[in-house]
Formats: C-alpha cells, sequence, structure tokens
C-alpha cells in the first residue's frame, strides 16, 4: 500500500538549509516533510569547518556595506539558538561548542600585520590583539616585534557541524525520510502529487502545496524539475570546488586563520577528534584548498605541508601525524539580477521563487537562520500558509547523519 502525505511543504535536502528551514517552518506550524537520498548532512554541511562567521573576510576586504552587516549579525542570532532563547527559530541547546573563539594571525611581512590589524578595526565582533602568554599555546613561540607576527583573537564561534545536524534532525522527528523523488513523468504544477520512493523499499506520495529545493548541489537537476530552467530564470546554480586538507595527530586543538594580503585566509584551521580512537585530527581549509583543486592528493598534501610551515615555521608536528585529503563542491546560488561572474562567490544567502517551488542556497553555514526566513517570506507570498496542526509523522524512514569527514569510509591517511 503507497503512503500518501499531504504537506504544506516539500523540502529536499537534509543539510543545514534544508534542516533549518524545517526547523523554522515547523515552529510557524507548517506541515512539513523533508526527504534526504543519502545521509543528513552529508553534501557540504557536515564538511564545514562549523565557524559562525562574523565578517572576517569582508574586514580583510574593508567591506562595510550591507553584506557585512548581514553576517555580523549573525553570531548572536545563533548564540540565542543554542541558549534557547525564547522566540529563537531553533532550540540548539546541546549542540557541542568546540570554542567559543577563534584566533587570525599574521604571515611574515608588513603587508600582512597591516592587513591584520585594518581588520581589527573594522569587525563588528569583539577582536583582541593578544601578546605573550595570552596567545594560544600553539602560537607562543612565534616571533613578535618588528619582523613578527600578530595575534588576534575573535569572539566567534565554531561548532560541531555533526552535532549540530543531529539536533535539528531531532527538531524535524517524524518529518525527515530517507528516500528520494522518483523520476519525473513531466515539470511539477501546483499541487501535483509527487512520488517518492524511500531506503526501505516503500513507496510514498506526497501533495505538496510548495516546494522548497534546498539540495546544494543537487538543486541543479532539481531547477529543470520545478520550472526554474524556463526562459527568465530568476537564478542560475554554480559549484565551486575545494580540496580540503586533514592532519591527523595534530599537537592540540586550535581554531583559527592565517591571513596574508588577500581577502581569503591563507590557512583556514580547526580540530576535532576520530571517532575510534579520540586522535585529534586538524581540518585545514582557506586559499591552499581553493587553490589545490587541481593537484592530486599527494601533491595538496605536499603543498599544505610548506604552507603551514611558512605560517607557523616555529611548530614541530609530532613524529607519526598522517595526511589525507577530501574534495567537496561548495554549491551556491546566482541572482540573474546580480551580474556576478561564474566563479565568484555570493555575499548574501540566495533564495528564487518560480510560482509555488522556492529554490535556497545558504552560501555560508553562518547564513541558515537568514535563509530559512527568506525562505518563510517567499512562502508567504506564495499564499501558501499553515494548516491549524503542523504534525505529520509519516511513519517513513529516518536518514542517517553524515560522519565527519576524518571518519568517512575510503579516507586514505599517508
Amino acid at each position: 500500500m503507497t503512503t500518501t502525505v499531504h504537506a504544506d511543504v516539500l523540502i529536499l535536502g537534509g543539510g543545514v538549509a534544508g534542516l533549518w528551514t524545517l526547523a523554522r517552518l515547523k515552529r510557524d506550524g507548517f506541515a512539513c516533510l523533508l526527504v534526504e537520498p543519502d545521509a543528513l548532512g552529508a553534501g557540504q554541511t557536515v564538511a564545514s569547518q562549523g565557524i559562525i562567521h562574523g565578517g572576517l573576510k569582508y574586514a580583510l576586504d574593508g567591506q562595510v556595506g550591507s553584506a557585512a552587516s548581514a553576517i555580523a549579525a549573525m553570531p548572536e542570532a545563533w548564540r540565542a539558538c543554542l541558549r534557547g532563547d525564547a522566540g529563537a527559530p531553533a532550540d540548539l541547546r546541546g549542540v557541542p561548542v568546540l570554542s567559543e573563539h577563534y584566533v587570525y594571525w599574521t604571515s611574515p611581512g608588513v603587508m600582512s600585520r597591516i592587513a591584520g590589524a585594518g581588520a581589527s578595526r573594522v569587525m563588528r565582533t569583539a577582536v583582541e590583539r593578544l601578546t605573550g602568554d595570552d596567545r594560544p599555546a600553539l602560537l607562543r613561540d612565534a616571533p613578535a616585534g618588528l619582523h613578527g607576527v600578530d595575534v588576534y583573537r575573535v569572539g566567534e564561534i565554531v561548532l560541531d557541524a555533526r552535532a549540530l545536524v543531529a539536533r535539528l534532525a531531532e527538531i524535524g522527528r517524524g518529518c525527515v525520510v530517507h528516500g528520494a523523488l522518483a523520476p519525473p513523468v513531466g515539470a511539477w504544477r501546483e499541487g501535483a502529487p509527487l512520488r517518492l520512493r524511500c531506503r526501505d523499499g516503500r513507496d510514498a506520495e506526497v501533495r505538496p502545496s510548495a516546494v522548497v529545493l534546498a539540495a546544494g548541489a543537487g538543486n541543479e537537476e532539481l531547477m529543470t524539475r520545478f520550472g526554474f530552467d524556463a526562459g527568465g530564470s530568476p537564478v542560475r546554480a554554480q559549484r565551486r570546488p575545494l580540496h580540503m586538507v586533514m592532519l591527523r595527530g595534530a599537537p592540540g586543538a586550535f581554531f583559527g586563520h592565517c591571513v596574508g594580503t588577500s581577502s581569503s585566509p591563507r590557512l583556514t584551521i580547526t580540530s576535532g577528534a576520530t571517532a575510534d580512537t579520540g586522535e585529534r585530527v586538524w581540518y585545514i581549509g582557506g586559499r591552499i584548498a581553493e587553490s589545490g583543486v587541481d593537484r592530486a592528493p599527494a601533491e595538496q598534501i605536499a603543498a599544505a605541508g610548506r604552507e603551514l610551515a611558512e605560517c607557523m615555521a616555529w611548530l614541530r608536528l609530532p613524529e607519526g601525524a598522517r595526511w589525507a585529503t577530501l574534495r567537496i563542491d561548495r554549491a551556491e546560488g546566482v541572482p540573474a539580477s546580480s551580474g556576478l561572474l561564474p566563479g565568484l562567490r555570493p555575499d548574501a544567502p540566495v533564495v528564487a521563487r518560480v510560482g509555488r517551488a522556492v529554490a535556497a542556497w545558504p552560501t555560508k553555514l553562518a547564513f541558515a537562520p537568514l535563509l530559512a526566513d527568506e525562505v518563510a517570506r517567499e512562502l508567504g507570498a506564495a499564499g501558501v500558509s499553515p494548516r491549524a496542526d503542523g504534525a505529520l509523522n509519516p511513519a517513513l524512514p529516518a536518514p542517517p547523519v553524515a560522519p565527519h569527514p576524518w571518519d568517512a569510509e575510503g579516507v586514505r591517511w599517508t
């Protein structure tokens, strides 16, 4: 027997965009169903570094416009959720805060120090210059003085992205399904049924009033099905790849950016621990991940080692430390009206609507609350309203949560 589910909103994609939107709409009484074909957070979310940015990139660029203002408001919005404040869009109490702050330090050279000092003056969150024993242990041996490096502490939190996904899945319990839409018969029409194939072999028919595309890179295919590829589409999809680096057996927990003279940090280091042994892992992004997409894994590891040696010349890695890499695609939407060239990152979340189909990309993890607010506004503009009882409980299988990148099957350590 095929289960039939009548939903106000069908959400496609179980990353932070879809899960946060689900939490926001459930709070407002919408009956929602979220469908994820793989594991929750498996695309970009769990592979993110978990930093709730308040605008370091914009500060390094010297930007103080609307985009900088939008992201500057995000850290406090997240803190309200982590505290469980009344009226917060999601109750994130229990999600581990890996660090209450991160540091950024300048690489050798006067220009880097000038850029670092300039960023500290225009950032809208608390920034403190650190000296002596106030510096993190791993930066205390960094040279000081005229030819040394400067170190700053920024009051922005770093979260465990996997635990965040697990908590959002708990909030959405009973509305999150492990499955995929069946191949289309034709373009979707508002109110038309959609066939869902669940991972346990069951089929379901979903009759949504509206659809939210929050599938990251998967939005590219879905946009055709839901009418975005017709003439005059308000948005296009793009991907910007990364080649991340992981260091297992790292010398300690560390969260920070090494800044040079560009708007992208040379290195961004966050920390985790392996599920099997609890061994410390550094997860390394930044410019090294952007510039290394064409390198083979061994070449990328060698390049990361050189960059680390230059940015932290005083550091000696423990014997037996091992390396691995991870390729991910950052999927983003680009408004047709923006004039943004392909490959350049939007400065804010992107939400666009065609009829009662809404496509959404957060651009950054930190923008998830703002993205969900914009999706809710678009649904209201389309005339979609919540039913009296927002519960669904379709008793369909729930997907697992994706592992941390360093715990995933197939990781090849040196």
